[in-house]
């Protein structure tokens, strides 16, 4: 992945969805049964929702089938966390 354009993403995302925007989500002293180091993280749920959460790419001779400029990339919006991921293979 070219390194600019991920700064240019990050830029992106951000004048989309800023953080302390003063989004309903974060008003945590409002909310029930939350832990008590829950983050405010309304801008990182409103980034997901513009990138979103799955991509289907053909594989072909155990080989992704993708474009010579294209990647697959994961984007941690709201961390760092533990995070697990799910790889489905069909034939």
């Amino acid at each position: 992945m070219e390194e600019r354009l991920i700064l240019d993403l990050e830029k992106w995302l951000k004048e989309l969805a800023p953080p302390l925007q003063g989004y309903k989500h974060d008003d945590l002293h409002l909310r029930n049964n939350i832990p008590v180091d829950e983050p405010k993280n309304a801008h990182a749920h409103l980034q997901a929702v513009l990138l979103g959460n799955y991509v289907i790419v053909p594989f072909k001779d155990g080989k992704l089938q993708i474009g010579q400029y294209q990647d697959v990339i994961l984007v941690e919006l709201d961390g760092p966390k533990q995070r697990n991921i799910v790889i489905s293979i069909q034939s």
